[in-house]
């Protein structure tokens, strides 16, 4: 979604603009949650382990599984938001 930008530059209503910005709300919505699902991906990868719900932390060594499970989910989540938000700025 394209939207322009008109500043009020005085009292006088003199206006410019400034062209079409690229970011709606949902772009950056995407962009904010790809960052932090990656982010939070690559912490857990570094640190070896993850957040487990009833458990709290564990480490990859004590739930294997749940660690390849989560480490998918926050992934799979950050490429594909990450992807949304060059389709919504740069290929629609």
């Amino acid at each position: 979604m394209m939207s322009k930008l008109t500043v009020c530059v005085s009292s006088s209503e003199k206006y410019f603009e400034l062209g079409y910005l690229p970011l709606g709300m949902q772009a950056i919505g995407s962009l904010v949650a790809a960052v932090l699902c990656l982010a939070y991906g690559a912490y857990c990868v570094v640190n070896g382990g993850t957040h487990q719900q009833g458990k709290g932390w564990a480490s990859r060594e004590e739930s294997p599984k749940g660690f390849i499970f989560a480490m998918a989910i926050y992934f799979i989540l950050g490429i594909s938001s990450l992807i949304y938000f060059i389709y919504l700025n740069f290929i629609r």
